[in-house]
């Protein structure tokens, strides 16, 4: 760890996480030791890249080989904190002239001697693989699951212990946790007496998600986000309502906001170009249930946060005849969206304020708040979220990243960017998007923003609605089912966005088309009668 000269605050952190199969990584971001890594960075209010994270896992280990890993590796590189997730205790570790190696119930099949045979030349090689092979089958003769169980708890209590004698912070999860800490394992004295020292703070039961394959559904890439959330919470408590921090003491936004300084998004080369889009009213085709909203009559003010250059507070005030407070914290981006403004005639309808989104504040509750592309570039998307939407006495309009149909986007772009270079992406950019090739800036501004943002994180309908269950806030329409309305169940909805990685598998591969993945809600706020404030 190291401290800010100025504040004596913790500058950066370091991060050990140590397991089996379930902790190695195969460089998904996805993947749950990276997130953990980007939500403990989040709560202590780093940038996630000044947390140093160091992922010791080997895929065959067994606890005890694990144990021995994190003594070795945290005594001579003291982490900020300590991660285990220990292994099946059905895996052993045995030793022989060539080292130590691990056997497990596969080793039982009875064709895994055929297996080494064909798989392995004639030599010294096969023959060390056929005697551990004969030591695994030997081992599994005598051993029962009492004595697996009994050393893997030794495993975890060693590692439990070094930890506290240490000072060192640490939590361990165990893939088979059950069979550990079960009832099973209570009715034997010996396991019990161990099981009676085991520190419930320092090995938690939550289970590990499996692996993460290229393959993974949608539902296991959730689920390692979620082990990741709740992993955090556990080790410094629920996050707080909201995240108050002033820009100065923000890495990621004050990175955002520099990233946008030097090119806003949405950038036309000429504001006369925008002028003439926003009077073409790119609102009624794009997002339907937002200009059927905005024609009834209810909505008289709008709050939209991020607004960048002002299309969209621009074509709100034009078309619909409404006051907007138009907030973004990019100096470049307001100029833009001001000499929109005039050239439109606005006058006084709409206003724009320089201020993080954060820090904002509207005096009287808007009819509608609006933000499109925004909350997945803050620190905190969820508490992003939840301040925008008390601006609100009313809607609350949001589009956010989609996980399952943004991945194959930015995984096309990574690899091409790896092997031909970034000048290749941006004209893969530019076939792919075909609609603002002609205006070089402008399609450099999306390029950057779509392929080259310094942060950003992705959500889905299942995670937004439970914020909208714990803000009182009702589900009204979404992109996810092309804006049809009425609602189906949600149960319904949760299936068709999985369906939204092949879509963008589809258009990337088949259709060559521009699919960045990308999805809207619109939230209306719960009326007294509905048993709510």
């Amino acid at each position: 760890m190291t401290t800010d000269a100025t504040t004596g605050a913790p500058s950066s952190r370091r991060l050990a996480v140590f397991g089996g199969r379930s902790a190695a990584t195969t460089g998904d971001a996805a993947h749950w030791v990276d997130r953990l890594r980007e939500h403990w960075a989040r709560r202590l209010g780093l940038a996630t890249d000044a947390v140093e994270l160091t992922n010791h896992a080997l895929p065959d280990a067994s606890n005890q080989a694990i144990a021995r890993r994190v003594l070795i590796e945290c005594a001579a590189n003291r982490p900020d904190l300590v991660v285990v997730v220990f292994a099946d205790d059905r895996l052993a570790e045995c030793v022989d002239d060539a080292g130590f190696f691990t056997i497990g119930p596969a080793d039982l099949d009875r064709d895994a001697a055929r297996n080494i045979r064909r798989t392995t030349p004639r030599g010294p090689d096969r023959q060390r693989a056929l005697r551990r092979l004969e030591r695994a089958r030997s081992h599994f003769a005598y051993a029962s699951e009492a004595l697996g169980v009994m050393e893997s708890l030794r495993a975890i209590l060693l590692v439990q212990e070094f930890c506290r004698a240490e000072e060192l912070p640490a939590i361990a999860v165990a893939e088979t946790w059950a069979r550990l800490c079960g009832p099973e394992s209570r009715r034997i004295d010996s396991l019990r007496t161990l099981l009676d020292v085991v520190d419930p703070a320092f090995l938690v039961d939550l289970s590990p998600p499996p692996p993460l394959q290229p393959t993974s559904a949608t539902e296991v890439v959730e689920r390692h986000t979620t082990f990741a959330a709740r992993l955090v919470d556990m080790l410094v408590g629920p996050a707080a309502p909201a995240v108050e921090l002033p820009l100065a003491e923000d890495p990621v936004g004050r990175s955002v906001r520099d990233f946008y300084t030097r090119l806003p998004f949405n950038m036309h080369s000429e504001a006369a170009e925008v002028a003439r889009a926003v009077r073409a009213n790119p609102i009624a085709s794009s997002y339907p249930d937002l200009h059927a909203l905005l024609t009834n009559g209810a909505v008289r003010t709008v709050a939209e946060f991020g607004c960048g250059t002002g299309w969209l507070s621009c074509s709100l005030a034009l078309h619909y005849g409404v006051e907007v407070a138009a907030v973004d914290f990019t100096p470049p981006a307001l100029a833009r969206g001001r000499q929109l403004a005039e050239l439109l005639g606005l006058g006084e309808r709409v206003r724009f304020v320089e201020s993080d989104l954060f820090e904002f504040r509207s005096p009287e509750p808007v009819d509608l708040v609006v933000s499109l592309g925004v909350l997945h570039h803050t620190r905190d998307c969820r508490a992003a979220f939840r301040h925008i939407q008390r601006q609100s006495a009313g809607a609350v309009y949001v589009a956010l990243y989609h996980r399952p149909g943004r991945r194959p986007f930015l995984h096309h772009f990574q690899r091409v960017i790896a092997r031909r270079g970034e000048a290749a992406a941006l004209e893969e950019y530019r076939r792919l998007d075909g609609v603002r090739a002609p205006d070089d800036q402008h399609l450099e501004s999306w390029f950057r923003d779509q392929v080259l943002h310094p942060h950003e994180t992705q959500h889905t309908l299942r995670e937004v609605c439970q914020w909208l269950e714990e803000d009182d806030l009702e589900l009204r329409s979404t992109s996810i089912n092309a804006f049809r309305t009425p609602l189906p169940a949600l149960d319904e909805l949760f299936a068709k966005e999985l369906e939204y990685e092949g879509v963008s598998v589809r258009a990337l591969t088949d259709d060559a088309r521009y699919f960045p993945g990308f999805f809207t809600v619109l939230a209306v706020r719960r009326t007294p009668a509905d048993g709510h404030r």
